[in-house]
């Protein structure tokens, strides 16, 4: 079954240790924005890209353990497939919500 915007929240983007230090790190800039506002600007845009990469390399090394089942001839789940379907439409809806 395809994912669809109702079946997301089970298809988190982040780990659970990753979320909590994105919002710690996120909480430190906004506190420190009072006392130095160009500061904290330039170290969100660092974290937005740090949080970037962080979510595309996990993209990619989920793809990559697929691809590698896939290449040795090895049946994917359905399951699994029907996992990383909903972890990119996650992606994809919460991108583009209004």
């Amino acid at each position: 079954m395809p994912a669809t915007p109702s079946r997301l929240d089970g298809a988190p983007l982040l780990s659970n240790e990753d979320r909590r230090a994105l919002h710690d790190e996120w909480r430190a800039i906004q506190e420190s924005f009072d006392q130095d506002p160009k500061g904290a600007v330039a170290q969100a845009d660092r974290l937005v890209a740090a949080a970037m990469r962080n979510l595309s390399n996990s993209f990619a090394a989920d793809r990559g353990a697929l691809e590698r089942q896939w290449e040795a001839g090895g049946e994917v789940s359905g399951e699994a497939l029907e996992r990383a379907l909903q972890r990119y439409s996650a992606f994809f809806h919460r991108l583009t919500a209004r």
